[in-house]
């Protein structure tokens, strides 16, 4: 299932961004916010964002540093996936993700069996970068096209996806995504249900 997800850029402090449902969000550096980015130039309420369907709706709180979409100062505006949103100096990214299940909040670890939590586990030891470059890898990008996405260069891409299929213990993108279906199968599945071996 494909979600609209809030992925910072390079270099701000994150696992995989804020997955998005239906709903409003409060973003700033409050505690009391949806949405928290402990960046100084974040005002402590900055900006509103809510989702309705895909629309996108994003609203400056009347904020010191200002909010910006595609490098312009905005006041309210509407935003789609693929654009730059810039809160202070911080960077974002709206993004739609297909692997962003990980990210889920979990109220009990011992009995959850989602698939989220047992992925988020396998995921663990890497780190943000990777993360984001494994998330992108699932999604089907080609190393090149996750370099343009997250703009660093393919050397670092290709660098970070050996370090996610050694993680993994995976060596090819086939196995990496064998791997996932089938801990989600094994996770989703009834005690009387059967699936077809892969």
């Amino acid at each position: 299932m494909r979600r609209l997800v809030l992925l910072p850029e390079e270099g701000l402090e994150t696992s995989l961004g804020f997955p998005l449902r239906e709903g409003t969000y409060l973003i700033g550096r409050s505690q009391g916010c949806d949405i928290l980015i402990g960046d100084r130039s974040v005002s402590r309420r900055h900006a509103r964002l809510t989702l309705t369907g895909a629309d996108v709706q994003l609203f400056d709180l009347g904020s010191v540093n200002g909010t910006f979409v595609g490098g312009f100062r905005v006041d309210r505006t509407q935003i789609s996936a693929g654009q730059c949103v810039r809160f202070g100096q911080a960077p974002f990214r709206l993004v739609w993700r297909l692997s962003d299940v990980a990210s889920e909040p979990c109220e009990d670890e011992a009995t959850d069996r989602r698939p989220s939590r047992c992925l988020a586990k396998e995921i663990s030891g890497l780190t943000p970068a990777q993360r984001r470059v494994h998330a992108l890898l699932l999604e089907g990008l080609s190393e090149l096209q996750i370099a343009r996405q997250l703009n660093v260069s393919a050397n670092t891409v290709h660098t970070h996806v050996k370090a996610v299929y050694r993680q993994l213990d995976v060596n090819t993108r086939a196995q990496l995504l064998s791997r996932t279906i089938t801990t989600i199968q094994q996770l989703t599945r009834s005690p009387g249900d059967s699936f077809p071996p892969m």
